[in-house]
């Protein structure tokens, strides 16, 4: 449960950045902006927040720990050169603007985020790979306070860089300061904690060889599955933007993903139970029934938020968009709140393939929800619906055929 409400209030961090951004000059442009940037960002990291289970799984010595931590290293940077060559080449300018049919303002401001968080790889798949060491020895109190600081230092800095000049002159800035104050004092705490709990307990294992060969095979198609995750949402911004007002659209889309997934990112949190835990069935049926409670919760909290009148308070009066972002998160925000219910089944079946360490079956699934959200897209795109709408939607239906795909595939093979 702590890792739950750590993830929870983690997910807070997008709406509070998006809050700051609503309240500067040219919010509309700039939330449209950090959004092609930020999408592009969370693909590449995305797989990084697998690291954690190397160390909740492989890591059972120092010995193995140090191994696979050069491991981590080597796809951190891989991860920030990328991230380099996309900024700094052609390719970049071309894909933001010609690509999403934006203008050069906009595509700049998103150059410039990129450019400033190329070394956020690095940054998060050590507080991840670290935070993977303290779930081993069952200490995510620890993981909950790193993210708690992380959320007050974040909210914090919102309210005090909002004030200054140079935020003011160039708004996309407030996002990447907001970001960098708080990963680092995350990262920090992180490691202070495993220095001080989880590296003495590894020191008293007796060591034992892993090969950089079994870390790849375990970690890669963990990593392709989020990875193709992450990538249905450029995807889905390339086909929405291409339509009317797609600043508007941008904007709207971006404030739904963040909103939108406070409610059930804490959701996926749970696959880690079920390595952690004793695997006999009893102990996977009563994990199961857990998960099942956790997405009716969720749900529930859902319906509470964007079903009814506080939906409006939350957009108009906390996060401040402007009325017209508000109304074309509507509809999304409804679609998002089903999600809970899908996400609880393949988050359970996500730590039953990662308990038997058959990671591998979980491959597919990734690519089956990209072409399912390229062809909800296509199809939807014929009809009259908003493209924030058709967005979500497209992501929501993916979402259930990746879910479909995982269930049949470990509950076949296990």
């Amino acid at each position: 449960m702590p890792l739950a409400l750590t993830v929870f209030a983690f997910d807070l961090r997008s709406p509070l950045v998006n809050s700051g951004m609503a309240r500067l000059p040219q919010s509309k442009e700039t939330l449209a902006a950090f959004g092609l940037a930020w999408t592009l960002m969370i693909f590449l990291c995305l797989p990084l927040q697998q690291v954690s289970h190397l160390g909740l799984v492989l890591a059972k010595n120092i010995k193995a720990k140090r191994k696979i931590q050069k491991f981590v290293l080597l796809i951190c940077l891989s991860f920030s050169l990328a991230s380099a060559l996309f900024v700094f080449t052609p390719f970049g300018a071309w894909y933001l603007e010609n690509l999403h049919q934006v203008n050069h303002e906009i595509g700049e401001s998103a150059r410039y985020a990129l450019m400033a968080l190329i070394p956020l790889p690095l940054i998060i798949g050590m507080t991840s790979y670290h935070s993977g060491l303290l779930m081993r020895v069952h200490r995510t109190d620890l993981i909950s306070y790193a993210t708690f600081a992380n959320i007050g230092l974040s909210l914090f800095s919102v309210y005090l860089f909002i004030q200054l000049e140079s935020v003011n002159r160039n708004p996309i800035r407030l996002p990447i300061y907001v970001i960098y104050v708080g990963s680092i004092v995350e990262f920090a705490v992180i490691l202070l904690g495993y220095l001080r709990t989880a590296q003495p307990s590894l020191r008293k294992i007796p060591n034992s060889s892993i090969s950089y060969y079994r870390a790849a095979r375990f970690f890669l198609p963990l990593a392709t599955v989020m990875a193709l995750q992450g990538f249905s949402r450029p995807v889905i911004n390339l086909f929405v933007s291409r339509g009317h007002d797609s600043v508007a659209v941008l904007a709207a889309i971006s404030v739904s993903y963040s909103l939108g997934g406070i409610h059930y990112g804490w959701i996926n949190s749970l696959k880690s139970l079920v390595p952690a835990f004793p695997n006999t069935k009893d102990s996977q049926h009563k994990i199961m029934g857990f998960c099942i409670t956790c997405g009716v919760s969720s749900f529930i909290l859902a319906s509470v938020l964007f079903f009814t009148p506080l939906r409006n308070y939350i957009l108009l009066k906390l996060i401040a968009v402007t009325p017209e972002i508000a109304e074309l998160c509507t509809v999304p925000l409804v679609l998002s709140a089903f999600l809970p219910l899908i996400a609880l089944f393949r988050t359970y079946y996500h730590g039953v393939a990662m308990a038997k360490q058959q990671t591998v079956l979980l491959a597919p699934s990734g690519p089956t929800r990209i072409v399912g959200t390229i062809l909800i897209l296509v199809a939807l795109s014929q009809t009259s619906l908003h493209g924030a709408t058709i967005g979500i939607a497209a992501l929501v239906g993916g979402y259930i055929l990746e879910t479909i795909v995982v269930v049949w595939l470990v509950f076949r093979n296990t």
